[in-house]
């Protein structure tokens, strides 16, 4: 949810559920996902694929580390959540 905040998955992996403050979009998707591959293969196969989804999940993340780290501050896409507006209290700034 976080990587689709940033630009780096389709932004449907964002939306979250107003009541209950949890992705339900996207973890309805992955839980099809999952019970799809695990009606169609044998317990090896999806052991097997247990390692290469985690060396997935690593590269996904070391390269969103990198595009993070090279691309300007600037020019990196901030969700509306994350903006910081100052505001005048008197001789304060509030930051909200």
């Amino acid at each position: 949810m976080a990587m689709a905040r940033d630009s780096l998955l389709p932004s449907f992996f964002s939306k979250v559920n107003m009541h209950t403050q949890v992705p339900v979009k996207s973890t309805i998707l992955t839980s099809l996902v999952a019970a799809t591959l695990s009606f169609c293969m044998d317990v090896e196969q999806l052991a097997g694929m247990v390692s290469v989804g985690t060396l997935l999940a690593f590269t996904m993340v070391a390269i969103s580390i990198l595009i993070l780290r090279y691309v300007p501050p600037d020019e990196v896409p901030l969700p509306s959540s994350l903006h910081v507006t100052p505001r005048l209290c008197g001789s304060v700034v509030i930051l909200v």
